[in-house]
Protein backbone atom coordinates (compact mmCIF):
# COMPACT_ATOMS: atom_id res chain seq x y z
CA UNK A 1 0.00 0.00 0.00
CA UNK A 2 2.77 2.42 0.88
CA UNK A 3 4.68 1.77 -2.37
CA UNK A 4 1.56 2.61 -4.39
CA UNK A 5 1.15 5.92 -2.49
CA UNK A 6 4.80 6.83 -3.08
CA UNK A 7 4.42 6.03 -6.78
CA UNK A 8 1.34 8.28 -7.02
CA UNK A 9 3.18 11.11 -5.27
CA UNK A 10 6.18 10.78 -7.58
CA UNK A 11 3.96 10.78 -10.68
CA UNK A 12 2.18 13.87 -9.38
CA UNK A 13 5.52 15.63 -8.90
CA UNK A 14 6.62 14.75 -12.43
CA UNK A 15 3.46 16.15 -13.97
CA UNK A 16 3.14 19.21 -11.76
CA UNK A 17 2.73 22.42 -13.77
CA UNK A 18 4.42 24.50 -11.09
CA UNK A 19 7.72 22.70 -11.48
CA UNK A 20 10.31 24.71 -13.49
CA UNK A 21 11.68 23.27 -16.70
CA UNK A 22 15.13 21.90 -16.00
CA UNK A 23 17.84 21.16 -18.51
CA UNK A 24 20.14 18.89 -16.60
CA UNK A 25 20.72 20.76 -13.38
CA UNK A 26 20.00 24.21 -14.84
CA UNK A 27 16.81 26.19 -15.11
CA UNK A 28 16.02 27.69 -18.50
CA UNK A 29 16.64 31.43 -18.14
CA UNK A 30 15.93 34.27 -20.54
CA UNK A 31 19.64 34.68 -21.25
CA UNK A 32 19.97 31.01 -22.17
CA UNK A 33 16.86 31.20 -24.37
CA UNK A 34 18.26 34.28 -26.16
CA UNK A 35 21.54 32.49 -26.78
CA UNK A 36 19.75 29.43 -28.16
CA UNK A 37 17.59 31.68 -30.35
CA UNK A 38 20.71 33.41 -31.68
CA UNK A 39 22.34 30.09 -32.52
CA UNK A 40 19.17 28.83 -34.22
CA UNK A 41 18.86 32.09 -36.18
CA UNK A 42 22.47 31.81 -37.36
CA UNK A 43 21.84 28.20 -38.33
CA UNK A 44 18.74 29.20 -40.32
CA UNK A 45 20.72 31.80 -42.27
CA UNK A 46 23.60 29.37 -42.82
CA UNK A 47 21.26 26.62 -44.04
CA UNK A 48 19.54 29.08 -46.37
CA UNK A 49 22.88 30.16 -47.86
CA UNK A 50 24.04 26.54 -48.13
CA UNK A 51 20.85 25.60 -49.94
CA UNK A 52 21.04 28.59 -52.28
CA UNK A 53 24.69 28.09 -53.21
CA UNK A 54 25.99 24.66 -52.18
CA UNK A 55 22.93 22.57 -52.96
CA UNK A 56 21.63 24.60 -55.89
CA UNK A 57 22.16 21.88 -58.52
CA UNK A 58 20.99 18.98 -56.34
CA UNK A 59 17.83 20.79 -55.27
CA UNK A 60 16.97 21.84 -58.82
CA UNK A 61 17.56 18.30 -60.18
CA UNK A 62 15.18 16.83 -57.62
CA UNK A 63 12.70 19.72 -57.81
CA UNK A 64 12.98 20.26 -54.04
CA UNK A 65 14.09 23.89 -53.98
CA UNK A 66 10.69 25.07 -52.72
CA UNK A 67 10.72 22.45 -49.96
CA UNK A 68 14.18 23.55 -48.81
CA UNK A 69 13.16 27.22 -48.84
CA UNK A 70 9.99 26.48 -46.83
CA UNK A 71 11.95 24.41 -44.28
CA UNK A 72 14.50 27.20 -43.80
CA UNK A 73 11.71 29.76 -43.48
CA UNK A 74 9.98 27.72 -40.77
CA UNK A 75 13.30 27.23 -38.98
CA UNK A 76 13.91 30.98 -39.04
CA UNK A 77 10.38 31.77 -37.83
CA UNK A 78 10.83 29.43 -34.87
CA UNK A 79 14.16 31.07 -34.01
CA UNK A 80 12.56 34.52 -34.09
CA UNK A 81 9.62 33.39 -31.97
CA UNK A 82 11.97 31.88 -29.38
CA UNK A 83 13.80 35.21 -29.29
CA UNK A 84 10.54 37.12 -28.83
CA UNK A 85 9.43 34.80 -26.04
CA UNK A 86 12.81 35.10 -24.32
CA UNK A 87 12.45 38.88 -24.21
CA UNK A 88 9.14 38.66 -22.29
Amino acid sequence: MQARTILKLNLWRLTSARRPTNIGARVMTNVLAIRIAAILGFLAVALGAFGAHGLKEVLSQNNTTAIWEKAVLYHFIHAVMLFVLALR
